[in-house]
C-alpha cells in the first residue's frame, strides 16, 4: 500500500509550514516449483527435476536459495544452472531476482530403491519466508520380459492298424 505521513508546524512568529512524504510499502514474495521429466522410473534409471524460483512480490530479492532434501530412493548426481552455486544441500542464486523474474536449475538423480518417492524442496531469500514444493516419483524394479515358451510339437496320432490282405 501507500503510506503518507503529514506534518504541519505553526508558531506565533511564523506562518504554518506543511510537509508530507509518500512511501510505497511493498510485500516481498517468492514462489518455487519443481518440474520432473518423468514420474515413473526404473531402479538404476536417471530422472531430472527442474526447480524454478520466481519473484512474485513487489521488490527485488537478494540471497535467494533453495534447500534440497534428497529422499531415500533417489541418489543425487549433479546439477546445471546459470547463476547457481551448490553448498551442501543448499543451492544459492548468485544474483538479484527482480520483480517478476525467475531463475532455474536442473538436478539429476538416479533411482536406487523401489517405491513412491516424494522430493521436497524449500526456497527463500533475505526478505521472504521459506516456501515449499513437492513432486512424486514412482520407482519400480526393472521389468524383464516374460520368457517365451519353447513351442511344443503336436503329438502325432498313434497309427491305426490297417487291415491286411488275407489270403484264403
Amino acid at each position: 500500500g501507500v503510506f503518507t505521513p503529514e506534518v504541519v508546524a505553526n508558531s506565533d512568529l511564523t506562518s504554518g509550514a506543511y510537509s508530507n512524504n509518500t512511501t510505497v510499502v511493498v510485500a516481498p514474495e517468492l514462489e518455487v516449483k519443481q518440474d520432473i521429466d518423468k514420474s515413473k522410473v526404473e531402479v538404476g534409471e536417471k530422472v531430472k527435476i527442474t526447480v524454478t524460483v520466481t519473484n512474485t512480490g513487489g521488490c527485488d530479492l537478494g540471497d535467494v536459495y533453495v534447500i534440497e532434501n534428497v529422499p531415500e530412493g533417489l541418489k543425487y548426481n549433479s546439477f546445471t544452472g546459470d547463476g547457481w552455486t551448490k553448498v551442501g544441500d543448499k543451492f544459492i542464486y548468485n544474483g538479484v531476482l527482480g520483480i517478476g523474474e525467475s531463475a532455474s536449475f536442473t538436478m539429476e538423480f538416479t533411482a536406487v530403491k523401489e517405491g513412491n518417492v516424494y522430493n521436497s524442496i524449500s526456497a527463500g531469500s533475505n526478505m521472504t519466508e521459506e516456501v515449499d514444493d513437492d513432486v512424486d516419483v514412482e520407482t519400480v524394479n526393472k521389468t524383464k520380459p516374460d520368457p517365451t515358451p519353447d513351442p511344443t510339437p503336436d503329438p502325432t496320432p498313434d497309427p491305426t492298424p490297417s487291415p491286411e490282405n488275407e489270403t484264403v
